[in-house]
């Protein structure tokens, strides 16, 4: 296949960003279980995150319940990211490489979780350390609205299928 006619593809823009925010969380979440101290330090990190933070109802809600469970927490957090990764890179190869309606339709179903959950703990981050520096801020918010849009263009991709069905 020559680039042009890679960029000239559909979905070319889309699955490019969608890669980039793949490598993001298979990078953050490989990082933290093979580094080995992300889970023992997560206590430390949730009481910088409380202190100072303007989201009195984030701590209270949020915060106080990964307190009280800091491993679980700190368990789903490194293998969610990781897990979002894998799906985002997981839904491109199935969708791309696959001509069957239900290996798409699977793919569709991946894409969705992936990018909710992703968005998900953006959204998070965002509440627990965003206030902390623009960067931090600036970043998870980015992903989160980044991970919105692709929500919006796989939802609109299933249901123009589904029209299509009906056709």
């Amino acid at each position: 296949m020559k680039l042009p006619h890679i960029i000239s593809y559909t979905f070319f823009a889309p699955f490019t960003i969608q890669i980039i925010l793949a490598y993001e969380w298979l990078s953050a979440g490989w990082e933290k279980i093979h580094g080995g101290q992300f889970v023992p330090n997560i206590g430390k990190t949730l009481d910088h995150f409380e202190n100072g933070n303007p989201h009195e109802w984030y701590i209270a809600l949020i915060l106080a319940i990964a307190k009280s469970h800091p491993v679980v927490f700190g368990l789903l957090v490194q293998w969610g990211e990781l897990f979002v990764g894998i799906g985002l890179i997981a839904t491109i190869a199935i969708f791309t490489l696959s001509q069957h309606r239900y290996s798409k339709n699977i793919a569709r179903f991946l894409a969705l979780t992936a990018l909710s959950g992703g968005a998900l703990m953006n959204l998070n981050f965002y509440l627990a350390a965003g206030w902390t520096s623009p960067s931090t801020g600036g970043l998870n918010a980015l992903m989160f609205w980044v991970q919105i849009v692709l929500l919006a263009a796989w939802a609109a991709i299933a249901c123009e299928n589904k029209r299509g069905l009906r056709s």
